[in-house]
């Protein structure tokens, strides 16, 4: 099942380049109630630059059959805006992305591996992963 777990941490704000909108992958449930973070957790970030608000964001790990949750929650991205947060990589890293706009029109990039080199995400969401 496409599902990673995120929790909504921050509300958009500005910087150099727009607007950002922050996320995690929920490592709650430990015994005294607080997060439970890795060295091994990697920083995302997916600018829009579809030239539409994008209303539901999601990422999931590739050998998953659903999408899981959007990662987006409330929020949405402006064109221009990036959505930005850490997740925990599953084995193997590599890990898919899925948009829809507010026309109802869907992006998707499937094929990212990312963290096994120990680089971050970046990746730019734009007219040309469209789908149909």
């Amino acid at each position: 099942m496409k599902r990673l777990v995120f929790v909504l941490i921050c509300l958009a704000f500005t910087c150099g380049f727009g607007a950002v909108s922050c996320f995690v992958e929920d490592h709650s449930g430990g015994s005294d109630g607080d997060a439970d973070w890795s060295d091994d957790d990697c920083y995302v970030e997916i600018m829009n630059s579809t030239g539409y608000t994008v209303i539901y964001l999601y990422i999931a790990d590739s050998s998953d059959s659903s999408w899981g949750d959007d990662v987006l929650g409330n929020d949405v991205m402006m064109d221009g805006e990036v959505s930005a947060g850490y997740v925990t990589p599953n084995s193997g890293s590599v890990y898919d992305i899925s948009a829809e706009d507010e026309d109802g029109y869907t992006y998707e990039v499937y094929g990212f591996d990312y963290c096994s080199d120990g680089e971050d995400l970046f990746y730019e969401l734009t007219q040309d992963d469209l789908v149909g």
